[in-house]
């Protein structure tokens, strides 16, 4: 055998013995250099994240809680009593409601002293939670009877002969307080919108409005103003106008 063959079965035999060695031991692991380059190739290969793809929240709820017309409606103590209720938030979420709530006629309703005295008043609470009298209320015939002093035309509504089976609402057309509310302008153009109906015949918002107090949050010009602001719902609830409201 001539000297080269031997020296490469020398080499043959050496390899074959590295093999068996890794084959029981295992094979060593890749070197930093060349593992940080196939994770920056895995890197590159990967999708990126872009600002679009970020989820920053509402921002018109972020501008309004950061604005001057959210600081003055904290600052009032009507107003955080008014919103601290949760039930009265999420009424305020509804468009119907939200809606009926910014409306002239609601406002009109709400700076009339004889409407305000008499949303205190337990009867007509009573009669603005029956839904029937709430439906009478919504035809332009029994505001007419009303407005004419013809309580039997009024009376004679479908509607109400449900409704007057209850002592409170008997009661009702016997208050000459209540009546003159029922009669009123401001009441009856309120009564006409079937958003404001539909916000009479909500609790939360009903209970508030029984409380002059919160009557008068309602009326003030840092309620106008949120109402008015874009961010106003989208805020409403959330942890930073809660913690604003208790930290009061």
């Amino acid at each position: 055998m001539t000297m080269a063959k031997k020296a490469m079965l020398g080499v043959a035999a050496a390899a074959a013995a590295v093999l068996v060695t890794f084959a029981i031991v295992g094979f060593p692991p890749i070197s930093g250099g060349t593992s940080g380059a196939i994770a920056a190739a895995k890197r590159a290969q990967a999708p990126q994240i872009g600002a679009s793809d970020i989820v920053t929240g509402d921002q018109s709820a972020q501008q309004f809680l950061q604005s001057d017309v959210f600081a003055k409606l904290v600052a009032d103590p009507n107003a955080r009593k008014l919103l601290s209720n949760t039930a009265l938030q999420n009424a305020l979420k509804a468009p119907e409601i939200y809606a009926a709530i910014t409306s002239t006629e609601f406002k009109d309703a709400l700076s009339s002293e004889l409407v305000q005295s008499a949303l205190a008043s337990s009867e007509l609470k009573a009669a603005l939670k029956d839904s029937n009298f709430v439906a009478a209320l919504s035809r332009s015939d029994f505001r007419d009877a009303l407005a004419a002093n013809n309580l039997e035309a009024a009376l004679a509504a479908p509607e109400m002969a449900a409704s007057m089976s209850k002592a409170e609402i008997r009661s009702l057309f016997a208050q000459a307080s209540i009546m003159a509310v029922l009669k009123s302008n401001e009441f009856q153009s309120a009564m006409a919108n079937p958003g404001i109906q539909q916000a009479f015949a909500n609790a939360a918002i009903l209970q508030a409005l029984s409380d002059a107090s919160l009557q008068q949050a309602f009326a003030s010009q840092a309620m106008e103003a949120a109402l008015q602001s874009k961010g106003f719902v989208a805020a409403l609830g959330s942890a930073q106008f809660d913690a604003a409201l208790a930290a009061r």
